[in-house]
């Protein structure tokens, strides 16, 4: 025999007095440490007052500038083939402190100066093997993008006016 549960119906009542509606509003915090003394006063002159009334110094040749942006030497990329012991051999010899890498099927060449970059590339040149180097940043052409100009507006004279 099954007993059967009753459900007792009963209406939920909700009182407003023990659920007390909250203020939005922000309150105020106090201030732990406050005190009604006079306040110090403010410094209110111009530490860089001096700097407004100087010239700037142009620099001359002979005095030394901040130094430029230091270029990195990109790596001279030679094309892997079966006769690169030797050449990786000769390059050490000539140019101890030169780093060489596999990478793929590159070695790449790493030096630590201008100067040995050029002695490298002429180098490889002489031999006749096949090589590349990325030019630097700053001998790489600029783009640039003028937004708003008609389809029909000629470079030619865009580029003068630049």
């Amino acid at each position: 025999m099954k007993i059967k549960a009753k459900t007792k119906i009963t209406n939920p009542l909700i009182k407003t007095e023990l659920f007390p509606l909250r203020n939005n509003s922000k309150r105020q915090k106090a201030l732990e440490n406050y005190s009604s003394k006079k306040a110090s006063p403010i410094n209110l002159t111009d530490k860089f007052g001096i700097l407004a009334g100087s010239k700037p110094k142009i620099p001359t040749p002979s005095q030394p500038t901040a130094s430029a942006a230091i270029t990195k030497i990109l790596p001279v990329t030679l094309k892997f083939k079966e006769n690169y012991n030797q050449v990786v051999q000769d390059v050490i010899k000539k140019y101890p402190k030169s780093d060489i890498r596999l990478i793929g099927e590159y070695l790449k060449i790493y030096s630590p100066n201008d100067d040995e970059h050029c002695a490298i590339t002429t180098y490889i040149d002489d031999i006749g093997e096949e090589f590349f180097v990325f030019p630097p940043l700053s001998s790489r052409p600029q783009k640039t993008v003028i937004k708003g100009l008609p389809i029909s507006t000629v470079i030619s004279v865009t580029l003068k006016k630049i």
